[in-house]
């Protein structure tokens, strides 16, 4: 019983990361961007290339809040969540083995 509710905690917590990040990919993108070192001008089409994930994250977060409160679904949720912040890190790696470092920032976000 300890275990379940140590898992709906860090589901929470996995929530506010997904829903925050989403919500400013979304929302705020330029802005968002720009905290990482990325400079971005009005491009249409890379602003919609990065708010359609922005609200990918959103409706994530969604799934994974449910499973912390709806115990049927706290597997999928905690299954959703692992995958979803395992390849977000490993897909930054990739990046850095193909791109190179990026900023201090999103090294961080990596690691994190």
């Amino acid at each position: 019983m300890v275990k379940l509710k140590l898992v709906k905690i860090l589901l929470v917590f996995s929530v506010i990361t997904a829903y925050g990040i989403g919500r400013s990919l979304l929302f705020v993108t330029i802005a968002f961007e720009a905290s990482a070192g990325i400079q971005m001008e009005q491009d249409i089409n890379l602003l919609s290339e990065l708010r359609a994930p922005g609200g990918t994250l959103m409706v994530v977060g969604v799934i994974i809040l449910l499973g912390a409160f709806v115990s049927e679904i706290t597997f999928l949720s905690t299954l959703l969540s692992t995958l979803f912040y395992l390849s977000y890190g490993f897909y930054h790696i990739y990046a850095m083995l193909v791109d190179g470092i990026p900023s201090e920032s999103l090294v961080l976000a990596t690691i994190t």
